[in-house]
């Protein structure tokens, strides 16, 4: 070995020394192998390792001098051996790197149909439809045909409508802007009307969180318009293929007629809008029941026959959810080919309807049919409730306690008692505080007030909005039945502070002729209890005081009360009148010229008439002898003419029986003579009557 070192020096080039070295190195190899044979993949490895890292840290090529020698040769012929090894070792792969194609297929996410474009719309409709569902990802695509509405929308004509639900409010205006320019790309400039600009939008939401944010208020809902919550956005994208051109339109006789301008191509609008505000609008149904009434009327259906029932999706105008490959039928209303329909031959619920309203209720045969369609039809019942409160209220008190009193034998109570089965509370409400009204002012014993008060008490829990009208029927219906004892009165007085209460918390009974609050206790609700309270003789003391209170704020000259209505005043007049109590009837009669107030013909004509009605001679004699003067100095003067002639008239003969007869026997004379004062009085009435004097 050393020898080596010379040998190896004495040569300059790399690629010689390894050649050189090798032919001394080839032998030992050799026998080395050889002896190892059991750990042989061990040698070959080992052997392997240094020839690899001699050639890649070789920077020379080997010559075609040296590449035909024999240790290259050999070189090659392990080397290529060992690169084939490990193809053969490749079936000891571990489990964890064993990679196994997926037993199922991945599952893809359908879209959602698209709604079938109608024949003979434009070349526009399909990539539209596309788009919308698409890009914009909208959901609820439906697309309405009204091409054959007649007479045609105002929007434009052959009109359709495709109808799209956003997920958010953001989402919507961000949907409707990029549906305009997409098509606006397309040479279409359309009109959305409730569209807030991109750039709009983003200065008012930061302008908002700004304010919310200096406010504390962040997250938290507040009512009223922010400006930028619409919930509806209408792209009107304008009538495709329509023509500008002029053409001359000839009538029978040859003139020309009309602008000369055909109405043609096909509107199309697109309606974008919340899933709150679309199912708030319902525009679906507007729209498909105005359609459908206008083919109705073009192409009325033969006698006999009824509105179609368990038709076909086919028939409604809608276009929606179902890829069928072909488009679908325009609407038709009729029996089709294709669809199987079943007719009804029964009368429409329409003409049920206005049967049912001009009914007699108080006919037993109407009666029994109206029990048998108040089964099962909600709008009959209710009509039905209309027109039984409206015949109670027009009866005499005596009649009407007579039905109130036994409803058990009474057939109208028996048919109110099966129109009002099955209704809601809420909607039997109004029905129910009519009659507990009705009962209480016909003075009925059994409608107490603590029925009263419990139905009262329902309307505050549930939230039943009361009218005034209803607010003025409730305290007029407490004071109706005076209370026997001083725990009763109090007990009345208390729940009309209740109902008064309410009034003023609520805020929605007030009085049409003010704005304000104090409008609440107005002339109207003074009145309603002064007229509960004179309904029944006082049975204890404490009623007499509450009325004396309450005649104070209404006889009593305020700043802040204006004085009562004519309205007012005759039904407290009469309330007066039906319990005998003509000095307050005087005294309520006086308040309009305490108030420089002039008093009108009605009140003349309905105070004469009162008297004649009453039949009793001095009363109907002191009217005249008072009212009869008092008509000449309103200003401007109330002439005895008309309604007011008529009433007085009869007001005279009931005074003065006999004075039209000496009226027409006696001429008239100056002066008084000697005989009845009061009929003198009559005479000279007739006298200035006939003779134009008055």
């Amino acid at each position: 070995m050393a020898s080596v070192f010379p040998l190896t020096s004495s040569v300059g080039c790399s690629a010689c020394r390894r050649s050189a070295l090798r032919l001394f190195v080839d032998g030992f190899a050799t026998n080395q192998v050889r002896r190892s044979t059991p750990w042989a993949p061990l040698s070959a490895t080992s052997y392997q390792s240094p020839a690899h890292n001699i050639r890649s840290y070789s920077a020379l090529r080997t010559t075609p001098h040296l590449r035909g020698s024999p240790s290259i040769e050999e070189y090659a012929t392990k080397d290529n051996d060992t690169a084939s090894q490990p193809s053969e070792s490749g079936a000891d792969v571990p489990w964890y790197l064993q990679v196994e194609p997926p037993k199922h297929p991945a599952l893809l996410h359908e879209p959602p149909p698209l709604p079938d474009i109608p024949e003979g719309s434009p070349k526009l409709m399909e990539p539209l439809v596309k788009f919308v569902s698409d890009e914009l990802g909208l959901d609820g695509l439906k697309l309405l045909d009204l091409r054959e509405l007649d007479p045609p929308a105002a929007i434009g004509p052959d009109l359709l409508m495709l109808f799209g639900t956003a997920r958010s409010e953001r989402h919507l205006h961000v949907s409707a802007d990029r549906l305009v320019r997409f098509l606006r790309g397309r040479g279409i400039h359309a009109k959305a009307d409730g569209l807030i600009g991109r750039n709009v939008l983003k200065t008012r939401l930061r302008r908002k969180a700004r304010k919310e944010k200096l406010l504390g208020s962040s997250g938290v809902t507040r009512g009223g318009d922010d400006g930028i919550t619409t919930g509806w956005i209408c792209v009107n994208v304008g009538t495709v293929g329509r023509s500008d051109v002029e053409i001359e339109i000839l009538d029978e006789d040859g003139n020309s007629t009309g602008f000369g301008v055909p109405r043609m191509g096909t509107t199309v609008v697109v309606q974008m809008m919340t899933e709150s505000r679309r199912q708030e609008l319902n525009l679906e149904k507007l729209w498909s029941d105005k359609l459908r009434r206008g083919l109705e009327r073009n192409n009325p259906r033969p006698a006999g026959i009824g509105h179609p029932r368990n038709a076909d999706n086919s028939s409604s105008p809608f276009s929606s959810g179902k890829r069928t490959g072909g488009s679908q039928d325009r609407y038709q209303h009729g029996s089709s080919s294709s669809n199987r329909r079943s007719f009804s031959t029964a009368p429409s619920r329409n003409a049920i309807l206005a049967n049912v309203a001009n009914w007699d209720i108080t006919s037993p045969a109407t009666a029994s049919e109206a029990q048998t369609l108040l089964e099962h039809n909600h709008d009959t019942k209710l009509i039905v409730l209309s027109q039984l409160q409206s015949l109670l209220a027009r009866q005499i008190p005596t009649d009407r306690a007579a039905h109130l009193s036994n409803p058990s034998l009474s057939p109208i109570m028996q048919l109110y008692r099966r129109a009002l089965a099955g209704l809601s509370p809420s909607t039997s409400f109004p029905s129910r505080l009519s009659t507990e009204v009705l009962g209480r002012t016909s003075g009925i014993p059994s409608y107490t007030l603590e029925n009263l008060r419990s139905l009262f008490r329902e309307a505050q829990l549930t939230g039943q909005s009361l009218s005034r009208s209803e607010y003025l029927a409730i305290l007029g219906a407490v004071f109706s039945i005076p209370g026997g004892t001083h725990a009763e009165v109090q007990d009345q007085s208390s729940l009309a502070m209740e109902v008064i209460d309410c009034m003023f918390v609520r805020g929605d009974a007030s009085s049409p002729n003010s704005s304000s609050s104090s409008s609440i206790m107005d002339n109207d609700v003074i009145i309603a209890i002064i007229q509960g309270l004179v309904a029944r003789p006082a049975l204890v003391q404490e009623t007499s005081r509450l009325l004396t209170q309450f005649e104070e704020f209404l006889f009593v000259e305020t700043h802040n009360r204006p004085c009562p209505s004519e309205k007012l005043l005759i039904s407290l007049l009469e309330s007066y009148a039906n319990a005998g109590e003509w000095n307050r009837f005087w005294k309520t009669w006086r308040i309009p010229p305490q108030r420089y107030i002039r008093r009108s013909r009605e009140m003349y004509t309905y105070l004469f008439r009162r008297f004649a009605a009453d039949g009793h001679r001095a009363r109907a004699l002191q009217a005249v002898r008072w009212c009869f003067e008092e008509m000449a100095q309103e200003v401007p003067r109330v002439m005895p003419i008309g309604q007011v002639r008529d009433a007085l008239e009869m007001c005279l003969r009931v005074a003065d029986p006999s004075g039209e007869a000496v009226a027409r026997s006696v001429p008239p004379v100056s002066g008084r003579n000697s005989g009845f004062l009061g009929e003198r009085e009559c005479v000279r009435i007739w006298h200035g009557l006939w003779n134009g004097k008055y």
